[in-house]
């Protein structure tokens, strides 16, 4: 929690919340759906995911295809801090680096690159296999990126190893 309240704030009050945190916190929330589609705003003080997926696991009892279905959730500061102190709690029961093919992890590391060009999160828009982000530059200017999950994969694996841990996860095989 302490982090928390250090880290520059996203433009979404002063909540003391970055992004990659925030966008971390949603993707963990979301992690029990099968995301088909999403698209994350931020509106006043809060952050509004929504979406098409298929809950997991549905369908597996009765044989039956899972529907697909909506969504829409409303993320206040307060329920940011509270996901993130669970996922942070889930971590430290696992020794492995985080999967960055999870959503969790994309959505982290879009975050943690909107923080450090100090971007205002307009909106993030997630297809099948790509990102769309919208957001305003440190000069208030509108910008547009898109990106493939490849590239996100590549750059987690770089902070990954930027924080002296192994920097593949296929090296855990390795002997």
């Amino acid at each position: 929690m302490m982090r928390l309240l250090q880290e520059r704030s996203t433009g979404v009050g002063a909540t003391g919340i970055t992004c990659a945190i925030a966008l971390r916190a949603i993707g963990l929330d979301l992690a029990a759906l099968l995301i088909e589609s999403l698209e994350i705003t931020v509106e006043g003080n809060a952050f509004v995911a929504q979406g098409f997926g298929i809950a997991a696991g549905r369908g597996e009892r009765t044989g039956k295809e899972p529907a697909r279905e909506s969504f829409a959730r409303r993320y206040s500061a307060e329920d940011i801090k509270r996901l993130d102190e669970l996922g942070m709690a889930q971590q430290t029961k696992v020794v492995k680096t985080s999967d960055a093919s999870s959503l969790a992890e994309s959505l982290r590391t879009i975050g943690r690159a909107l923080d450090s060009s100090r971007g205002q999160l307009i909106k993030l828009s997630k297809g099948e296999r790509q990102f769309t982000l919208v957001y305003k530059d440190e000069k208030g200017q509108a910008q547009r990126q898109e990106c493939l999950g490849l590239s996100l994969y590549k750059s987690q694996q770089e902070a990954v190893s930027l924080r002296g841990k192994k920097k593949d996860i296929w090296d855990d095989n390795k002997s």
